[in-house]
């Protein structure tokens, strides 16, 4: 049975003048993980089934992260705008992106499509135990600079591939060499007057 790696994501560190000095913003968190949908950048992850319905998905989710109710111990000038002005933290708040999603499910309707959405999105920031692929996803949704860091993932990835292509040759003469040493016996066998098998050293 395969099993996905795991890690543990922890909450992230805020900036000294709290969640609204975060970075990224919800609305550029967003945006990045719409692209990596889209695109089908990560390989554990599809592109969506309608990338023509994305926007519309995108906006329904900022729209009711914007009419949600904010923690009591959160607060923010009139009509200002949570999403832009929040990052990751006020999303991982327990209890906080159930009401998002119970708010954007009832103005959008019944969805898988939408529901899938707003289930992966959760995943690009859930704090606790979380799959290696997880990890991925929250890396390139949530980074500062979402160019950068695709850059730099796929130069990770070309180095990965040329080390595995350096170490192939070894790994092939030594699966070859225990092969060989498994059905030499057999081959060296032969038979005496008797009948009996006999091994030629």
């Amino acid at each position: 049975v395969l099993r996905a790696r795991i890690a543990i994501r922890n909450p992230s560190c805020l900036p000294e003048g709290g969640m609204q000095d975060e970075l990224p913003k919800i609305v550029d968190a967003v945006k990045n993980y719409c692209s990596v949908r889209m695109a089908g950048i990560l390989a554990s992850l599809e592109p969506a089934q309608s990338s023509e319905q994305m926007p519309t998905m995108a906006r329904a989710l900022l729209l009711a992260i914007n009419d949600t109710p904010l923690p009591h111990t959160l607060h923010t000038a009139e009509r200002v705008k949570p999403s832009r002005i929040f990052g990751r933290a006020l999303l991982a708040t327990p209890g906080h992106y159930d009401a998002v999603c119970t708010r954007a499910k009832q103005k959008f309707g019944p969805s898988d499509l939408f529901d899938e959405f707003l289930d992966m999105f959760e995943r690009s920031f859930a704090d606790g135990v979380v799959s290696e692929e997880e990890v991925s996803l929250g890396e390139l949704v949530w980074s500062r600079d979402f160019a950068t860091s695709l850059q730099a993932r796929a130069v990770a990835r070309q180095e990965k591939a040329r080390a595995a292509a350096a170490s192939a040759p070894t790994e092939e003469v030594a699966s070859a060499a225990a092969l060989r040493n498994l059905v030499a016996p057999g081959l060296n066998a032969t038979q005496d007057p008797s009948g009996n098998l006999s091994v030629i050293r």
